[in-house]
């Protein structure tokens, strides 16, 4: 009796003072990745943040549910899938990232200015404040509030519908796939041109066939359901390993 509101209990007691322990790298994993800046100086990174912000979200609905109804709460697809695409877009930016580091045209990265503050950080570009980057941040916030709104009303995890799953997946790949061309590597020697033409080559095509992927993966969503979510997943991680 009353033992998944017990086990519950006692896992986000053990969360929160964990988050606690940890607050001030905490801090340092939102940020991305800089060689020059001091940890505490690097802009803060849109998918790691929420990555850290749905992840947050999930478990901590899931203790809330099981310790008012002693139960452990079922996971359904939508909320996988709506994990695999913020897990994607992570990864995604994180292999942009290390690519553009590795990448010795690149000498000038906006991952290497000081960070000028939480939400500039997360909503600008190399040209300021991003449309894509707004709305992919205004769409999760009002999902993230709904999610929960249900968990409290109901004590149940939202089972996001495949149209929504669509609309955050694409919305995600256009941030991924504008993030390819924040960094814009310098001119080139002549002697290292066909690299360079090679590499920009390369890019553009993966980043014309992941735009590819999300669009026909938004259309098939119709039909096909979750399917277009995944298309988007797909076509996202494919930019950027092409990147």
């Amino acid at each position: 009796m009353y033992a998944f509101t017990i086990s519950c209990s006692i896992a986000l007691f053990l969360i929160v003072i964990y988050l606690i322990y940890i607050r001030k790298n905490l801090n340092g994993l939102l940020r991305d990745e800089s060689t020059v800046l001091p940890l505490d100086q690097r802009p803060f990174s849109l998918s790691r943040t929420l990555f850290f912000y749905w992840t947050i979200i999930i478990v901590f609905s899931v203790c809330y549910i099981g310790i008012v109804s002693d139960n452990l709460t079922n996971i359904d697809n939508g909320v996988l899938i709506l994990i695999g695409i913020v897990a994607s877009t992570t990864t995604a930016g994180k292999l942009i990232d290390s690519n553009q580091i590795q990448n010795a045209d690149i000498t000038y990265r906006i991952q290497d200015i000081p960070s000028e503050g939480f939400f500039t950080d997360i909503l600008s570009d190399g040209n300021g404040i991003s449309i894509s980057r707004f709305q992919t941040v205004v769409f999760n916030i009002i999902y993230g509030c709904s999610f929960l709104a249900i968990v409290f009303s109901q004590n149940v995890l939202y089972n996001f519908p495949p149209q929504t799953l669509t609309l955050l997946g694409i919305s995600s790949g256009a941030y991924a796939l504008l993030k390819i061309p924040e960094n814009k590597p310098n001119a080139v020697s002549p002697s290292a041109g066909g690299a360079g033409a090679a590499a920009a080559g390369a890019a553009a095509g993966a980043a014309a066939g992941a735009a590819t992927g999300a669009a026909t993966g938004a259309a098939t969503g119709a039909a096909a359901g979750a399917d277009a979510a995944t298309g988007v997943v797909a076509a996202v991680v494919g930019a950027a390993a092409g990147a």
